[in-house]
């Protein structure tokens, strides 16, 4: 096991150096970070694919390491900036629990004034209401009930991979899949960076299941 994780050890430098780019240039509001950003998941994804080509040779990773890894590389992305439509997820989540409806209040009304707090300008389209549907408008009350942070859609992520890794040993499925998924930069990055909320929906999924 120890031999087979000193082979894949150097290609998961090099995606843990892209994820670190990543981390540094997800702000697209600067002029010229969109340029490293490519670079940085060129890198990332670089080195994944030749991970994931070892790991379909060599199949005896231990959990511990693939763990760990996948960890780490979420602790990276935590904090680069997010995609912007986490900020409307939390806020249409923080005025429900005001007793405002997002369908029918948009982020510029004035009604909603007294809410606003540092992240209301980052809001996109803050003109339009919401157009999410319902169940996932009770979603964004629930997790900003908890807390107005992305960090819980990379909490539900850690969920996903470990209803994965007992749903390929309860299918007979080879477990060195489940690292095709937990150390994926597109996940990572959606996840952990970008605060998208899909993983809550896969999340919910794979429970179901």
């Amino acid at each position: 096991m120890k031999k087979n994780f000193v082979f894949i050890f150097p290609f998961l430098v090099i995606e843990g150096v892209g994820v670190v780019v990543l981390s540094f240039f997800g702000d697209f509001r600067q002029p010229h970070y969109p340029v490293f950003f490519v670079l940085g998941a060129m890198l990332a994804m670089g080195g994944y694919g030749l991970a994931c080509r070892f790991l379909t040779q060599n199949k005896l990773i231990p959990l511990w390491i693939g763990y760990t890894v996948a960890i780490l590389f979420r602790i990276i992305l935590i904090p680069m900036y997010p995609g912007d439509d986490i900020w409307r997820y939390i806020w249409e989540g923080k005025i429900q629990n005001f007793g405002y409806s997002p369908y029918l209040l948009s982020p510029g009304s004035h009604e909603l004034e007294a809410l606003r707090t540092f992240y209301w300008p980052f809001i996109n389209h803050p003109d339009y209401s919401a157009i999410y549907p319902p169940l996932a408008e009770l979603t964004f009350r629930i997790c900003s009930g908890i807390a107005e942070n992305p960090v819980l859609f990379t909490i539900a992520d850690f969920g996903i991979i470990c209803f994965l890794q007992n749903m390929l040993r309860f299918c007979g499925i080879p477990q060195h899949r489940l690292w095709w998924y937990a150390w994926n930069p597109l996940v990572i990055y959606s996840f952990s960076g970008g605060g998208h909320f899909d993983s809550l929906m896969i999340f919910f999924l794979l429970a179901s299941l």
